[in-house]
């Protein structure tokens, strides 16, 4: 998700822009119809992590999920236990796209995508290595899991791969409070297991909208908005609460990703679980 620091790894990133070399990335896995390497982007502006990122790449007509599968999908499964010297990895997700086929909405992108990794290592001034395992879907007419063991010492200035994990940043949504900017996500309300988020786009745009809530929660894939006028807001989205947890109650931390074009803002906010029973 985009913030400060991403804007602070961007810069960085195109100040490192060169092409590309095999010692920036390791060798591509082979999966379903999907091929998937890591590649190292170098270290991360006034701190001890690095950047890195997963490159997937899809066979024309195929496609791969967001962290939120949507109705149907498979989420990417990342293990990094076989890494070196590592004491964390991030994930930055690139906004999603509404995929609807037969087999219901998903979210997710088609043609392949790069996931950019801020890696926090155990000691810093020590060599840095990824060891991952990834398990995702790859889908077309049905899904199919494919799996990947990649491996990548992260050593270099990362020049080669500054211009694929600044275009992943780029389109990373920022994090933003409720009501501010042109697009927004203005509030929400519920009631009667029905979720009512209002929003805010640039004229002509196409928004879409995309829920997230706890586990043990699960919420119906979220249509076109329809036309409003409240509070700032031009446009209004509903979210239907599918499934809670039975001893549900108090604050529910929810997740609101809008996207329109290009950009895509990440929005979090709190209902009460007795609103968003039916």
């Amino acid at each position: 998700m985009a913030s400060l620091r991403s804007l602070a790894l961007l810069a960085a990133l195109t100040a490192l822009a060169a092409p590309a070399r095999a010692a920036d990335a390791s060798s591509w896995d082979r999966g379903h119809h999907s091929q998937a390497r890591l590649v190292g982007g170098g270290p991360v502006p006034g701190e001890a992590g690095r950047l890195a990122g997963i490159e997937i790449r899809l066979d024309p007509g195929y496609k791969t999920y967001w962290r939120n599968p949507g109705d149907a999908g498979l989420p990417p499964v990342f293990d990094w236990s076989a890494s070196r010297n590592v004491r964390g990895v991030e994930v930055v997700w690139p906004a999603p796209r509404r995929l609807d086929d037969p087999g219901g909405v998903s979210y997710g992108y088609e043609d392949g995508v790069t996931l950019p990794l801020k890696v926090t290592p155990e000691t810093p001034g020590k060599p840095v290595e990824l060891g991952l395992s990834l398990h995702y879907g790859v889908c077309k007419e049905i899904c199919i899991p494919a799996q990947a063991n990649l491996r990548l010492p992260l050593a270099g200035d990362g020049a080669g791969a500054a211009p694929l994990l600044r275009a992943a940043l780029e389109r990373a949504p920022r994090r933003q409070a409720p009501n501010e900017g042109a697009l927004a996500v203005v509030s929400a309300s519920a009631a009667g297991g029905r979720i009512r988020v209002l929003a805010r786009s640039p004229a002509g745009a196409q928004p879409q909208l995309f829920a997230e809530a706890p586990d043990g929660w699960y919420l119906g894939a979220v249509g076109a908005p329809v036309p409003a006028s409240e509070g700032g807001a031009n446009a209004a989205f509903e979210v239907e609460v599918l499934e809670k947890p039975k001893e549900a109650g108090g604050a529910v931390p929810l997740t609101f990703t809008l996207v329109a074009g290009p950009d895509a803002v990440e929005t979090a906010l709190s209902l009460d679980a007795g609103l968003l029973s039916r």
